[in-house]
């Protein structure tokens, strides 16, 4: 089975607590088959609990997390760090290193930073397009740039 491929495409604008990015999925055909925003702790130092990862490509397995009872999207290998997971969570606050998805971006709860809204949700959704991969090891890439 040709297999998606998986980005988290990061604007440079991000602040020392928090990053804002797309989340996208590609076909092995570069056919778009789900887009949404990323959230992640700010700093690129990848300090365990405390920064997102390092730009890079990473393994990314489907797996129980005992954490939060339910099967999550987990990238593995990641330096400094045993896994992350993709969850919900709309605020930065909610993150210690993970990566969350959202639909939309809006300062939900006025601290001035963007927040990602209906995370739940469009994890979900995220879920519905990566269940023909569940059993498979996919590649996510996270890539320091502009958003698009």
């Amino acid at each position: 089975m040709k297999k998606p491929r998986i980005y988290v495409l990061r604007s440079p604008n991000q602040s020392e607590n928090h990053t804002i990015g797309r989340f996208i999925v590609l076909s092995y055909k570069g056919k778009l088959l789900f887009d949404s925003y990323s959230l992640e702790r700010g700093g690129g130092g990848n300090v365990r609990m405390l920064n997102r990862t390092l730009a890079g490509t990473y393994p990314i397995v489907y797996e129980y997390s005992e954490k939060f009872d339910m099967f999550l999207w987990e990238i593995k290998k990641t330096q400094h760090r045993s896994e992350m997971k993709v969850h919900s969570a709309n605020f930065w606050e909610q993150l210690n290193g993970c990566t969350s998805i959202g639909e939309k971006l809006s300062d939900i709860d006025g601290d001035g930073y963007l927040d990602v809204t209906s995370s739940v949700k469009t994890l979900k959704k995220l879920h519905k397009v990566l269940k023909p991969y569940e059993k498979e090891t996919l590649k996510i890439t996270f890539i320091d740039d502009e958003l698009s």
